[in-house]
């Protein structure tokens, strides 16, 4: 977190007294929001600015310069989960970048989701049969499968949207900035008629093909991994 409310709501709990918001380029994505607290603004801290100019005057600057961190939600990362969803990463607003964008050589699978959302629930079961499915063919050392509940968290990557859920993103290594989207075509998706995005989904065993059909998995170290034979 910085100085001018920067960082994750896990970490500080003060009223902003500032808020500046941000959608340049962000077409149906989260908006960045920036805080300045009022505890910086009164800090002895903020003294040395008012002799130089004024505090909310270093703040726009420091965001128009781009050093400026943006606020986001983070709830604390919850502990393993037993039963169907064990296979299943659970990811936070402060855990997300460490898991996916700093591991580069990784196929990450994210499922963006909400627990009081009908479609949500019933997308969940086929995510855990994926996570399942990859642990059980030995892959997991190749992909890793993990969700993040909307509701509570932000995602701090600017292709997630969160507003129509659930979504599910593919992000494969050197792409981590351009995941994909698991989903139909979305000149050939209709919400009305289809109800979400996943809503073809039927197992576990479709998300693995899906994957598969993307083309960026080596098929021929799966099976090595898998025990299968080599053709």
């Amino acid at each position: 977190s910085s100085a001018y409310g920067g960082g994750s709501r896990r970490d500080r709990d003060v009223l902003p007294a500032v808020m500046l918001t941000d959608d340049t380029g962000r077409v149906s994505v989260q908006t960045r929001r920036y805080y300045l607290s009022l505890n910086t603004i009164l800090s002895d801290k903020s003294m040395v600015f008012r002799k130089s100019g004024d505090v909310i005057t270093q703040f726009l600057s420091h965001y128009r310069s781009g050093s400026l961190k943006p606020f986001y939600r983070s709830e604390p990362a919850p502990p393993p989960e037993n039963g169907p969803g064990r296979n299943v990463t659970v990811l936070t607003g402060d855990t997300f970048r460490s898991f996916v964008m700093d591991a580069p050589g990784e196929h990450t699978m994210v499922m963006v989701h909400s627990p009081t959302c009908g479609h949500c629930k019933r997308f969940s079961t086929f995510w855990n049969e994926f996570g399942s499915l990859v642990e059980g063919l030995n892959w997991s050392s190749v992909i890793r499968v993990a969700k993040i509940d909307a509701s509570r968290n932000d995602v701090p990557h600017d292709a997630v949207d969160p507003r129509e859920l659930p979504a599910a993103y593919y992000f494969s290594p050197g792409e981590k900035g351009a995941p994909i989207e698991v989903g139909r075509d979305p000149v050939e998706f209709d919400y009305k008629r289809d109800g979400d995005k996943v809503g073809w989904v039927r197992s576990g065993y479709d998300l693995v093909k899906w994957m598969i059909e993307q083309d960026r998995l080596d098929l021929e170290a799966l099976r090595e991994l898998d025990g299968g034979p080599r053709e």
